[in-house]
């Protein structure tokens, strides 16, 4: 499944629906590799955490980012993965939103969900998703 088209889309349906009121930005790396995973189950949790970024904050802009990302054996003990090739999505928001179900649909797929807190910068929610083979 190719992440990054899926964003694309998810980009345009919310800027129609939404308008200013919801600003997504992205920096997809055009080198992504494809995801192994249910398109729908992906999209539905891209969705979940949009619309709430969307709700917490109305007139927030979201950065969306992407990138490879290779599991080492110390970072897959941290994030309960099995160590590999994954695929990583980073969400920066300026306010917090509740993630544990997203969490449990990530897990589903075999990846994992971890978040960070600056004040600075707000909070980043991280998705790594298995790489397709």
């Amino acid at each position: 499944m190719n992440l990054n088209a899926t964003i694309r889309e998810l980009q345009k349906i919310f800027s129609t629906v939404f308008g200013q009121r919801f600003v997504l930005h992205t920096r997809l790396d055009p080198a992504l590799n494809l995801i192994h995973g249910d398109a729908r189950e992906v999209e539905s949790i891209l969705v979940n955490l949009f619309m709430q970024a969307h709700e917490v904050i109305p007139a927030q802009e979201v950065m969306v980012s992407t990138a490879n990302l290779e599991v080492d054996d110390e970072a897959a003990a941290e994030l309960s993965l099995t160590p590999g090739k994954y695929v990583r999505l980073d969400l920066l928001l300026s306010g917090w939103i509740d993630i544990e179900n997203v969490r449990q649909a990530v897990r589903k797929l075999r990846g994992a969900l971890t978040t960070k807190a600056t004040p600075e910068r707000g909070v980043t929610i991280t998705l790594a998703f298995p790489q397709a083979p």
